[in-house]
């Protein structure tokens, strides 16, 4: 469940009943978007954007859980959504964007060796961080991602894990 609450008190709202990833809010701070798994229908996720003012829901991708998109970051000039996605093609993950009008698809960027999870956009518009783990490695580091031609450049280079990210 997914909860809003006043800051100074009072009875917390619930907006969403299903959810299973992390919310990143449109830059009038009017609608969410988030990720499903596996819910309604077995099998399929699903990336819905949610009205704050009149909780209707419109589905703005769905597809196989094999490439999942999870992780949605809304850019801050609102045009753009961008979502992890699992295994597209032959790679381990990349970075899919998506019209939050249309629904369009954009793979921007593939990682052969690296999954990448909590895309942050930068407040420009111009790149995103993201953590990411290659599949033997005990650690997470974090990337700069450029936008939109998908260029990656290694943030951190450490023996830390970083386990979440934030702007």
């Amino acid at each position: 469940y997914l909860y809003r609450a006043p800051v100074w008190g009072g009875t917390p709202e619930k907006l969403v009943t299903d959810i299973d990833t992390n919310v990143s809010l449109s830059p009038d701070g009017k609608k969410l978007v988030y990720a499903t798994g596996n819910s309604p229908k077995t099998g399929e996720y699903r990336v819905t954007i949610h009205s704050l003012e009149s909780g209707e829901e419109k589905q703005l991708a769905t597809g196989p859980m094999n490439e999942q998109l999870w992780d949605p970051a809304w850019s801050p000039d609102g045009k753009t959504i961008v979502c992890v996605i699992s295994q597209p093609g032959t790679a381990l993950s990349g970075l899919l964007a998506l019209d939050p009008e249309t629904g369009k698809r954009n793979l921007f960027m593939t990682a052969d060796r690296l999954y990448f999870v909590r895309p942050q956009w930068l407040p420009e518009g111009k790149g995103l961080l993201v953590m990411g783990q290659g599949p033997y490695a005990a650690t997470q580091q974090i990337y700069f991602v450029s936008y939109p031609d998908g260029k990656i450049t290694p943030v951190t280079r450490d023996t830390n894990s970083y386990v979440d990210l934030s702007l």
